[in-house]
């Protein structure tokens, strides 16, 4: 029994809806984190900083997170 295994369309979507949900769920940790470290006055750019170094992130994406929390 070792033949290829058919991807079914209801598999794809599947997959496509947990990568999803992970990508919202990494969001919505990183505007949580910003959050907090607005409470505890940390400037903006040390925040952009701890964020880029805890998440990963590139300087675009960091700017980019910060701008939609400060609407």
């Amino acid at each position: 029994m070792g033949g290829k295994v058919i991807e079914t369309e209801a598999k794809k979507m599947y997959n496509k809806g947990i990568l999803i949900g992970k990508e919202n769920g990494r969001s919505e940790g990183i505007i949580g984190a910003i959050g907090i470290l607005k409470d505890l006055n940390m400037s903006e750019s040390e925040i952009k900083k701890q964020i880029i170094k805890k998440f990963s992130l590139s300087e675009e994406a960091a700017a980019k997170y910060l701008m939609e929390c400060s609407k």
